[in-house]
């Protein structure tokens, strides 16, 4: 399959080859059959892993033999079991959501205090349990509490290590590798439990986006689609909707040529040359001018990259790269706008005083830093636009149409040849499954991924809000905005102290 550009046909085409028609036709039949499939309960992924994603819009459970995770029994130090779990495109419960995992196994008495079996989503740590039974231990139903703070929307990668240690690994003997006696075992038997989770739609959210198309499937109209008709544009767009239309498990239909009047009232996706992007669309999803960021080519980058590399290029020096941990395999988040540093000397400045305000940046360094909890006070003034940092090959960046609640995200690279080049990269499941916020600007030399987190967001109503959603929606957001949740429990305080002081004076005591 390729994209060329026809004068006859008066655009770009699309080449399908095969070795008959008949295979031909038989593929686009398959293809298309699959067109508007309503959910069920179990994500396709059986082209890159076995088996099928379990596919939760509520509470449920599956056993681990449903996953593929047959009974095995181990002689080794490290085990790891993997499987995947799949979520809805509304899903909103990572502040106050769980998941638990009934865990049948056993280990031996050789294995020592302090080995450990630990859960990890998407690869960052879950949740942990230490194995402390000196003479072996047997679990039965054991329970894993599993927080749903590292689960996202689509397909949700969970696997289980368990690290085994015993006195003849402190020796590491000759021929102690050799050994066949089993440390550990578990069984087929465990289950996966989901517990309900609220379901709202939020804008932006590029991991609802990348993992179920949301809000542009979601949609009675086709999919707006803004592009200029040449191949490489065309062919990256189109390798952006087979990856969505995969996600969602059904083809939408695509608007190339929306009318202009309709965009500010309808989801729209921008793909092209950065430079071919309206100002006015890159101001809507955040991200700085094109003529504020210095683009180059760096031969350096080609490694790892089909094609032309791209690379942008800020015209502020760039500091250093963090240092990064294993487990966020190269993923680095930004909360604000890259001043940090900066802030946090201001803030310790402004704390010196002696004032209301210095009180409250105490207060809220304390907090933090005592509870690593962010109490989000306001900062009084707007969020920079996002500037991608150098070596980012495919940046993609959502916000809101002008005067409207349509959602706008935009697929860009340096040139409309680099794009089509690093998004073949990008849309490999290890990337696209880790991208989430309200920005992303993707190196594909390196797989790094620079996420830009909203400073807000908007609900789209998915779901009938019922008693038991609303309940749900309340939960998380008040977990994810802990001074108004603090607020609310002081204003049911005083509205509580109140009533109770004219109930008794009403029955003639003194309060």
């Amino acid at each position: 399959m390729r994209f060329f550009n026809d004068s006859r046909a008066g655009g770009t085409v699309l080449v399908l080859a095969g070795e008959t028609t008949r295979t031909i036709d038989a593929a686009i039949e398959r293809l298309a059959a699959s067109n508007g499939q309503s959910e069920s309960n179990r994500l396709s992924i059986s082209s890159r892993f076995a088996p099928d994603a379990p596919y939760f819009t509520g509470a449920g459970s599956v056993r681990f033999s449903e996953l593929g995770v047959m009974t095995q029994e181990f002689s080794g130090r490290r085990l790891q079991l993997r499987f995947p779990i799949g979520l809805p495109a509304d899903f909103y419960g990572s502040a106050n959501g769980q998941a638990r995992i009934l865990l049948d196994a056993a280990y031996a008495p050789s294995v020592r205090p302090g080995s450990v079996l630990s859960v990890y989503v998407n690869g960052s740590l879950a949740s942990s349990y230490m194995l402390t039974d000196r003479h072996g231990g047997l679990m039965e139903r054991k329970v894993i509490k599993v927080p749903l703070t590292h689960f996202r929307a689509g397909i949700n990668r969970v696997w289980i290590e368990v690290m085994l240690d015993v006195d003849s690994d402190q020796i590491c003997g000759p021929g102690a590798t050799l050994a066949h006696d089993k440390r550990f075992v578990v069984f087929d038997s465990s289950e996966f439990v989901m517990d309900d989770f609220a379901r709202i739609g939020t804008s932006p959210n590029l991991a609802a986006f990348f993992g179920g198309g949301f809000p542009y499937f979601n949609a009675v109209q086709p999919v707006a689609v803004v592009m200029r008709q040449d191949a490489p544009t065309v062919a990256a767009a189109a390798t952006v909707m087979a990856r969505l239309s995969f996600a969602q498990q059904h083809i939408a239909p695509v608007d190339t040529a929306p009318p202009p009047a309709s965009l500010a009232s309808r989801p729209v996706l921008f793909v092209g040359e950065i430079n071919q992007i309206a100002p006015e669309v890159l101001r809507q999803v955040g991200v700085v001018d094109a003529s504020k960021i210095r683009w180059r080519t760096d031969r350096d980058a080609d490694k790892g990259v089909r094609g032309p590399a791209p690379v942008f290029w800020s015209s502020d020096p760039a500091p250093p790269p963090e240092p990064m941990s294993m487990l966020e395999q190269g993923v680095r988040v930004r909360s604000g706008s890259g001043n940090d540093a900066i802030f946090d000397r201001w803030r310790d400045q402004v704390a010196a005083g002696g004032n209301v305000s210095a009180e409250l940046l105490h207060f809220q360094k304390w907090v933090t830093g005592t509870f690593g909890v962010s109490l989000g006070l306001p900062s009084g003034g707007d969020v920079d636009p996002f500037n991608p940092p150098h070596n980012t090959s495919v940046l993609v960046a959502q916000g809101f149409a002008p005067n409207s609640d349509a959602v706008w995200t935009l697929i860009a690279g340096h040139t409309a040849e680099s794009l089509d080049a690093a998004i073949d990269e990008f849309t490999l499941p290890e990337y696209w499954a880790k991208s989430y916020g309200q920005a992303v600007a993707f190196d594909a030399a390196t797989g790094r991924m620079d996420i830009r987190m909203p400073s807000s967001v908007r609900f789209i109503v998915t779901q009938p809000l019922g008693p038991s959603n609303l309940r749900l929606i309340a939960a998380n957001w008040l977990s994810l905005n802990i001074v108004t949740y603090a607020l609310v429990l002081v204003l049911c305080c005083i509205a509580f102290a109140f009533v109770t002081s004219l109930l008794l004076r009403r029955s003639g005591r003194r309060a």
